[in-house]
């Protein structure tokens, strides 16, 4: 049994929080507040500080792909990274250079300073460290509680990013209609001391990993393993193409409201916070059906209805009815992950899990990297149609790998961990 999962007292009599019998899980969770506190400001505070410099959908789409790209490559190094190292320090590290980041940024702001090439700069940083991060909260998570709470964990963790997400980009929105740019920031800074505070409190030792390999090697093995495993190979599959093609429609909304509405930060906040409701909603659902769900239809329904959502805002010609598109997307999506993640940690074997989780995480960071191509497409073709256009090869893999393909139809409805031996490429 794991330090973290070692019981301080009866189970709480609500199932939802059954999770949080571990005292480490809970000050981990403590510490997700601070975290996605301040990636729910960052979503609207970085955007739309380009947005100002440029005007540019282009430059908008340049920007999130120099901070997605270096974020997909630190997430797989961070994952091989996480099989290794001591997870805990690992966030922490990520977190203070963000912290640091950040607050430089806002300072250049606040002292007229700021141009569009120190942006760019910069945020390739921050992609860089929130990937390293950002790979060793999976594996952590499996680390802090029983098994049998996993999927409740995922869910808590979930849910608790889902509130910071309600209230991180419309919070972002009314400081910067109050008082600019430059003091979102360093609020947007500043919350990340909360998570490395709450880091630090946790009494955590991992122990040392066995058959340790060259790092390209472990790398090569990890890949092999992922695709040696269908139901891995599928559910990862899936997510890495929702990521490059379905999310970033999500990551253009501050586009959508300047351009398309005549709207401004404040609005675009409100976007963002419906999505974050229905993202909320959705994990709390989960949270509470524990394991009486079967987690493979889950999967596929939400990403199916995910695909809707994002239509429905592309077709939407009211801001009103592009909140309630909004509000489907987050609950669609929230819920895929969640279970996908859920599914990811109980079928890949301990030697093999932060590998695994990491090649997941690079399809939590790809939308950056499609936000490029993305907002290229909208300049030339206007951005409800680019945001059609580019769903169509998301929802075709997702019919294919998902509907047709028999990786995820399979999984049993109590997963068991598969061989810790990949195949042989």
């Amino acid at each position: 049994m794991s330090i973290g999962s070692q019981a301080l007292g009866p189970r709480p009599k609500v199932g939802m929080f059954a999770a949080l019998e571990s005292q480490n899980f809970r000050r981990f969770w403590y510490s997700a507040l601070g975290q996605s506190a301040a990636m729910g400001m960052q979503t609207l505070t970085i955007s739309w500080l380009i947005l100002e410099l440029t005007g540019s959908k282009a430059q908008f789409g340049i920007s999130v792909f120099l901070q997605g790209l270096p974020m997909s490559i630190a997430v797989i190094f961070g994952g091989m990274l996480s099989d290794r190292m001591n997870r805990v320090r690992l966030i922490q590290t990520g977190q203070v250079v963000n912290l640091v980041l950040l607050t430089l940024l806002g300072v250049l702001v606040l002292l007229g300073h700021v141009r569009v090439w120190q942006v760019y700069l910069i945020i390739p940083l921050i992609g860089t460290f929130q990937g390293l991060a950002n790979s060793s909260r999976g594996p952590l998570v499996n680390d802090l509680v029983e098994r049998k709470d996993i999927m409740n964990a995922v869910s808590l963790n979930s849910m608790l990013m889902n509130i910071t997400q309600i209230a991180g980009p419309s919070t972002a929105g009314f400081i910067i209609s109050a008082v600019g740019v430059g003091p979102a920031l360093l609020i947007n800074a500043s919350l990340y001391s909360i998570s490395i505070f709450w880091l630090s409190r946790i009494k955590y030792e991992r122990k040392k990993p066995v058959n340790l390999r060259k790092p390209l090697k472990d790398l090569v093995e990890g890949m092999r393993y992922v695709k040696s495993v269908p139901a891995i190979f599928s559910i990862i599959t899936i997510g890495c193409i929702m990521g490059l093609f379905a999310h970033p429609a999500q990551q253009m909304v501050p586009v959508l409201v300047k351009d398309e509405f005549g709207l401004g930060a404040r609005a675009a906040g409100f976007l963002l916070m419906s999505a974050g409701i229905g993202a909320l909603i959705g994990n709390m659902a989960l949270a509470s059906l524990g394991e009486r769900v079967n987690k493979n239809v889950v999967l596929l329904t939400t990403g199916a209805t995910y695909a809707v959502g994002i239509l429905a805002m592309a077709a939407s010609p009211w801001y009103a009815s592009s909140l309630v598109a909004l509000f489907l997307m987050g609950l669609s999506r929230s819920v895929f992950v969640s279970v996908g993640s859920t599914l990811l940690q109980l079928i890949a074997h301990k030697d093999y899990l932060g590998k695994s989780l990491s090649w997941w995480n690079v399809g939590g960071s790809f939308p950056f990297v499609g936000a490029m191509p993305l907002g290229f497409l909208a300049d030339g073709i206007g951005l409800r149609t680019a945001i059609a256009v580019w769903l169509m090869v998301y929802v075709a893999v997702l019919i294919w790998v998902g509907f047709v393909g028999t990786g995820i139809r399979k999984i049993d409805a109590a997963p068991k961990t598969a061989e810790a031996t990949p195949a042989k490429a």
